[in-house]
Formats: C-alpha cells, sequence, structure tokens
C-alpha cells in the first residue's frame, strides 16, 4: 500500500542527491556587535502566558539597582536576597525577599546577581507553557521586570554567549556532530547581533521562542554545546560586511529556496541549493482526501476560498522543486491562487499537527488504488504522526519515523471508499519541516556526520558569504562546463539529460544547474524542436533598422566597451539576441551590441515574440511550419508553462511537418483519456502507442499537468533516438 501511495506523491521529485561544493569564502572580515549584552523577552510573543508573578533565587544574592546604557547592572543598595518574589498589581508590583518583607514598590525592578558567575532560578508558578509543566528555570545575567495590567514582562540582561548557550540545546540535539553544533551557533549568533533591538518597542531585542530563538537558560546546556559556543566565539556570518539573516529551519525535505520564493524579499545569500542530507525519509508524510474533505479543510484555512467545488489542484514548482503556488480550480473554470509562503500555510496547516513545509505535492488520483483497500490494511497497525504528537518531541517522532516506527502515510475513511470505487481522491505529500530557506539544520547533521567543518556547512547553506575570525576558505575548484550540480548520477533522468546535452538539444539554466524540476514554457519547448530540426537561427531571426544618424556597434552591452563599428540610419541588421537594454545584432560578419533605442525592429508572427529574445527564431520557424499555433488576439505567450497534452500537440505537429512515421503498437489506452481535451487526443494515442510517451504512473497521463525539465528530457531522448 505504502508503494502505491508514495507513487501517486511522485517521490522521484525528491531522490535528488547531489556531490557536496562548499562555496568559497572571502577573506574574512571584523566586525563588533552593538552591544556585548542582549535583552530576552522571557514571557513574550507565543511564549510561557505572561504570569502575574515570578521567583528569583539565587545562591550568592541578588541586589536591587538598575543597568546604564551599557546595559551592565548598577546595584542601588549592597543589600543581598537569596529568594524574590515580584507580585503585579495593576501598573504596580511588589518585591519580597524570603522572609516576607517588602524591599521595593514601583512598576518596574531591577535586579541583578552579586556574583556574575552564578545563575539565578526563575520560577512562573502559575505560568503554562504547552503540555510541558516545568517551569524553572536558570539563567545567567540580570532581569528587568515591568507590571501592566496585572501581568509581568521580564526581560533576562545576558552576555551574548551565554545566550548562545542557551539556545544551541534548544535548537539542535546535544548528541549531533560537533561541527553541526558549531554551525548551528554561528548561525544563532549572527541572527542574534542583527536583531538587536527587534522588539526594541517592548523594552527587549530578542524574545525566547521560535519567533525568534528559542532560548531556555542553562537548564539544558552540555559539555558539547557549550564547546559548540566558546569554540566559535565571536564568529558572525557577513554579506557586504553587514552580519546576514541567518535564517535556518528543522529540514529542507531535498533542497533549500530563494528567500523571495517564500516570502519575497531576494537575499543574495539566501539562494536555494540542492541539500540531499535535508530529505531524511522520516520527515515526510501523506494524506489523502475526498474533494469535498478538501474543499471543507481549504475552507475551514480561508474563509474566502470561495470556490464550489476542487475540481483541479496545481502545484508550481520552483526551480529546486520546493513550491511557488498552488492554484485551485472548481469546475466552473473558477481559480484561487495562493502564493509563496501563503501556499504552504494554506494547503497544510491543519493537515498535520507537527510537520510541513514549503516543499510538497499535490496529486490527483481517479481510480489508481480502486480494491485494494481496507481501512485496517492501510493503517498497518502503526501509529500515524498524528497519535504521537503532543506526547513526544519533533526530534523524538522524526527517530521513530526513521526506525519504520510510525505511519508516515494515512488516508481518511471516505477517500479509501472513493479508491476502491475508482473514485477521485487527492494525496496531499509532505518533504522536510520548516520554511526551507537558509540552514537545514538536518543537512547540517548530515553534512557534518560525513566529515565536513562548521564553516564549509555554513558556506554550502548561505551564498557569497564571510565569516569574521577565520582565515577564510580557498576558491574550490569550479565544475566544468555542461556538468550539472543538480542532475546526480543514479538520478531517474540523469541518462536523459546528459543525452540532450551532448545532442545539443537543452541546455543547462546555468553553468553548472540544469534545473531538471523547473517547469517547461512554450518558448523552451519550440527552441528544442527547433534544435532537433537543424534549424539556423539565422534564417528566422527578426531584422531591425538602425534609426540613429551614426550608431555606434559595441563589443559589449554598455557604453564602457569599444566600438566595432559604426552604422548610418536605415541601415538593416539582423537581431540575434538581447541583454538588458542592448541588442546583439549581425550586420555582415560583424557583430556587436545598439541600444535598443537605436534600433526599430520589424514584428514578427506574435506580437509577443520579441527580437533578440532565445526563442524567437524558432517560434518562427515552428509558425512558419505549423508546428504552433497562438493562444489568439496574434499572441503566442512564449514564457507560460507549457501542460503535457500541449507538449504532446506541438511534438505530434513536429511529426507531421517532418514526414516521419511513427509505429502504431497496441497499447492500453491511458485511464484519464476523457481527460485530455479533444484536441490533444491524437497527438497522445499517437505518441504513446509508438513508446514516446509512458504518462505518469499507475495508467495516468495527467494532460494538464506540468512539463517538468526532466521530463521533457525523457521524452524528447526517447523520441531523437528513434525518429531525430
Amino acid at each position: 500500500m505504502k508503494k502505491m501511495q508514495r507513487a501517486l506523491a511522485f517521490l522521484l521529485m525528491c531522490t535528488l542527491l547531489v556531490g557536496l561544493l562548499p562555496l568559497a569564502s572571502s577573506p574574512a572580515e571584523g566586525f563588533t556587535p552593538a552591544h556585548d549584552v542582549i535583552r530576552i523577552g522571557l514571557n513574550a510573543h507565543r511564549s510561557w502566558s505572561t504570569p502575574p508573578n515570578v521567583r528569583l533565587v539565587n545562591a550568592g544574592g541578588l541586589r536591587i539597582g538598575s543597568f546604564n546604557a551599557a546595559r551592565q547592572f548598577v546595584p542601588s543598595a549592597q543589600a543581598t536576597h537569596a529568594d524574590l518574589r515580584i507580585v503585579a498589581s495593576g501598573n504596580s508590583l511588589t518585591v519580597t525577599n524570603a522572609a516576607g518583607t517588602v524591599i521595593h514598590t514601583g512598576q518596574t525592578v531591577s535586579v541583578g546577581p552579586a556574583n556574575l558567575a552564578l545563575t539565578t532560578t526563575y520560577t512562573l508558578p502559575h505560568a503554562r507553557y504547552g503540555g510541558n509543566v516545568r517551569t524553572s528555570f536558570d539563567f545567567f545575567g540580570g532581569f528587568r521586570i515591568t507590571a501592566s495590567g496585572g501581568r509581568l514582562t521580564v526581560i533576562n540582561y545576558v552576555d551574548l554567549e551565554n545566550y548562545l548557550k542557551g539556545v544551541i540545546p534548544y535548537e539542535m540535539p546535544a548528541s549531533w556532530p560537533l561541527a553541526a553544533l558549531q554551525a548551528q551557533a554561528i548561525a544563532a549568533r549572527t541572527f542574534a547581533v542583527r536583531h538587536f533591538g527587534r522588539h526594541a518597542s517592548h523594552g527587549f531585542d530578542l524574545s525566547n521562542t521560535t519567533w525568534c530563538q528559542v532560548y531556555r537558560g542553562m537548564h539544558g546546556t552540555t559539555d558539547r554545546t557549550n564547546q559548540s559556543v566558546t569554540s566559535t566565539r565571536g564568529q558572525v556570518i557577513l554579506h557586504n560586511g553587514r552580519p546576514i539573516q541567518a535564517v535556518y529551519h528543522s529540514a529542507s525535505g531535498g533542497a533549500t529556496e530563494n528567500s523571495e520564493n517564500v516570502w519575497g524579499n531576494p537575499y543574495a545569500y539566501l539562494r536555494g541549493v540542492p541539500d540531499p542530507h535535508g530529505a531524511i525519509q522520516s520527515v515526510r508524510w501523506s494524506r489523502t482526501l475526498t474533494p469535498a474533505e478538501f474543499l471543507t479543510h481549504m475552507r475551514n484555512r480561508d474563509a474566502n476560498f470561495g470556490l464550489s467545488d476542487i475540481a483541479n489542484a496545481q502545484v508550481q514548482p520552483t526551480a529546486m522543486g520546493n513550491v511557488l503556488s498552488v492554484t485551485f480550480t472548481s469546475s466552473s473554470g473558477a481559480t484561487r491562487v495562493y502564493h509563496r509562503n501563503a501556499a504552504r500555510d494554506r494547503v497544510l496547516t491543519g493537515l498535520h499537527p507537527t510537520f510541513n513545509s514549503q516543499r510538497f505535492t499535490i496529486t490527483r488520483n481517479q481510480g489508481a488504488l480502486a480494491g485494494v483497500l481496507e481501512a485496517d490494511d492501510y493503517a498497518e497497525d502503526l501509529p500515524t504522526l498524528e497519535d504521537l504528537y503532543p506526547y513526544y518531541s519533533q526530534l523524538e517522532i522524526t527517530a521513530m519515523a526513521a526506525e519504520g516506527q510510525v505511519a508516515l502515510d494515512t488516508a481518511s475513511e471516505a477517500a479509501i471508499e472513493a479508491m476502491n470505487a475508482g473514485g477521485v481522491t487527492y494525496t496531499i505529500t509532505n518533504y522536510g519541516f520548516g520554511h526551507g530557506v537558509g540552514m537545514s539544520q538536518w543537512g547540517a547533521f548530515g553534512l557534518a556526520n560525513a566529515g565536513h567543518t562548521a564553516a564549509q556547512i555554513i558556506h554550502f547553506y548561505y551564498t557569497g558569504v564571510t565569516i569574521t575570525g577565520t582565515s577564510g576558505q580557498p576558491p574550490q575548484p569550479p565544475l566544468p562546463p555542461g556538468v550539472f550540480a543538480d542532475v546526480p548520477q543514479g538520478a531517474w533522468f540523469y541518462e536523459a539529460v546528459q543525452y540532450v546535452r551532448d545532442q545539443g538539444l537543452m541546455t543547462g539554466t546555468g553553468p553548472n544547474t540544469f534545473a531538471p524540476l523547473e517547469n517547461t514554457t512554450r518558448g523552451m519547448f519550440v527552441t528544442i524542436l527547433g534544435r532537433m530540426a537543424g534549424v539556423s537561427a539565422m534564417d528566422y531571426n527578426l531584422r531591425g533598422t538602425i534609426t540613429g544618424s551614426l550608431v555606434n556597434v559595441r563589443s559589449g552591452p554598455s557604453t564602457g566597451h569599444g566600438i566595432v563599428t559604426q552604422l548610418p540610419n536605415g541601415t538593416q541588421v539582423t537581431i540575434i539576441g538581447r541583454a538588458e537594454n542592448w541588442f546583439r545584432i549581425q550586420t555582415g560578419n560583424q557583430t556587436g551590441y545598439v541600444l535598443h533605442s537605436l534600433i526599430t525592429p520589424q514584428s514578427g508572427t506574435y506580437h509577443d515574440v520579441h527580437a533578440g529574445a532565445f526563442f524567437t527564431p524558432y517560434v518562427e520557424w515552428a509558425a512558419r511550419h505549423n508546428i504552433v499555433e497562438g493562444v489568439g488576439e496574434g499572441m503566442f505567450a512564449p514564457n507560460r508553462l507549457l501542460n503535457r497534452q500541449e507538449m504532446v500537440t506541438m511534438l505530434y505537429r513536429y511529426v507531421n511537418a517532418m514526414n516521419i512515421s511513427l509505429p502504431q503498437n497496441n497499447v492500453p489506452q491511458f485511464q484519464d483519456f476523457n481527460q485530455i481535451a479533444v484536441w490533444a487526443r491524437p497527438a497522445a494515442t499517437a505518441l504513446q502507442r509508438a513508446g514516446i510517451i509512458q504518462g505518469v504512473g499507475e495508467g495516468r497521463f495527467d494532460p494538464t499537468g506540468n512539463s517538468y525539465r526532466a521530463s521533457v528530457a525523457m521524452m524528447i531522448m526517447n523520441f531523437h533516438r528513434d525518429f531525430g
């Protein structure tokens, strides 16, 4: 059963196993934090409920005083008290010692230890923290406590390095390799110093929760976690001399993501990377629902969902295979779209209580599992992740799942009945835990186990950064051109990618990236067909007319490049490329660059296929040979994502234009044949019978599904080997 569920979830998208290539750092830069002392709000921002009273106990004694501008405690009296109780009443508080004597009243009190080497036990007698009954923690440093509305705001003034000792054991298990703990310490320190004053309106810098960083004082510290802090003392991650947004998450699920694809804000150092060590199997789950159940779930998540039913749910992945958007479509054609982090929040929250991430799939099933399920068999007598929550921690649940003690795949009873009856269901499969930006903690664990240092881990997850207090790393040798870091040997698409690369049919999306899980656009696919036909781009490039009196043609796309030649007004040139505000042109045997404003390009077949684009000559060729049709009103939509039925239709029209004869083998019709558009059915049938396409599994074609570059490479290889 589980094998079938995993097939439905297209697990092949998360099998990328990429060799580690640490990014080189520049020479280390210097940086001094704004303060040595950080202020932490202990009962603020999604943490413990704000208490009406607290207790402070220190064996070396506590004093009343104040904090100066340097955040140092200055006692106002020499008397010490081993045990203090602070109680709020309205906007006032009362401080009493162990004997019950009142020693201070007012709205605020500042308390510091007589011996800075000793911790103070901080107790919240009537507080709640989730299902945890523990309410006493040990903290270094002093406290500033303020009463408001019968509640207390407690701020811990603590040395930055001691603060980190109280962060690391709660953000990463102490048993993990030291290099992973050190990477966590460097990232946590960087996060802290970048966000000094983040909650200044409340009187503190950071809260003690996942809203900022988890901080529970010294109770959970170990020699190893303390060592991770002391051995990296002062090390901060910089980009252009400034501390970075050193965000991190639990497990990427297979690849981290560009920050703008999750939160909308681009950071040059928060770039997505293939992350095989973050793709642990245990942080994965799937849930299968009926369309009605899925609709109810979405309406619960969004009161403005608006659709009357769910006829389809389409995920648009990023180049790294994470979710950029989810589009829901009703039977009437109405749509509801969620982008970036909103897609994760709206779709996943409520389906699973523990894990959700920016990496998930939605698979529409119809009859694929008919007649093979019973509810008891489906559960396999294993507890589900929901059964274990909240009795076990996330780490404990992960460990149990890794050992096969947990059912990762679940389905509602109604969904099981629908699958048995051959009806439609939706399987939502999640990989990883967290937002997926920056460092993956499980990935750091895997990299450390593989022998990589903390600095290498940092450079792997944060692009183009330096680390203060280190000597930097020598540049790593680049991969040879055409070797794709995201196409490892053993991947199901490896052979196909090598084939289309070697044949010159498809190129990478960068010097060493192929982006196998990125969607193919209409312009990309027509370009592949043109290359396969051996089309000369020069024969179909659009021409243009020089409009200036005497125009400089430069060797590169800027005025800083030398002048190749000068052309008079009215000269006809061929436009062979473009770079920002420049056209690359050819006149005679000379090529060069001319500003856009100095050329009037001719129009092609389609208004939106502009001169100089990589696909322009191939779209012109395809249009003249009746291989493509526009989308209406003289438009081709070259940048629109290509679905599978459009793809096979273009390839079939290419077959006819090239007078290629295809074999017609006797094969079973696709189970979802009736969902294929009428105009695409001849193409899907012919290419299926010729063995060029096999569908997406379980006898389905998925006509409106995405045409991933890896899948396109596979289809083109199959076609070109036999008919190219």
